[in-house]
């Protein structure tokens, strides 16, 4: 109970923070939730989010593949992990994952 409280205040200072354009404080927070609850789908998401916005993208495109590999049937991930290439000017790895976005979901669970 009193972890599920913990995570809830975190998750409410970091969303507060993101908000307020606070990335580092942002972080430090979904961090110390992802630590905790490696699964979560929402807090990794919103931490390699936040990163990306820290402009961190090496460690946002290490969390979106893996969010990417753990949910291929979501385009949202593949995405990010171009929009993180993207924004470094690495086209080539940037087309790639694009395009591996705009695959149709039984497809793209097959390739990656």
């Amino acid at each position: 109970m009193n972890e599920q409280l913990s995570d809830m205040n975190e998750l409410e200072r970091a969303t507060r923070a993101m908000d307020e354009n606070r990335w580092s404080d942002a972080i430090a927070d979904l961090r110390a939730i992802h630590d905790r609850k490696p699964d979560s789908v929402d807090v990794a998401g919103k931490l390699g989010f936040a990163l990306s916005r820290d402009e961190r993208y090496g460690e946002a495109i290490s969390i979106f593949e893996r969010l990417s590999a753990k949910h291929p049937q979501e385009a949202k991930w593949p995405y990010m992990v171009g929009y993180q290439y993207y924004q470094q000017k690495d086209w080539p790895q940037a087309i790639d994952w694009f395009a591996k976005a705009l695959v149709p979901p039984a497809a793209r669970m097959r390739s990656l």
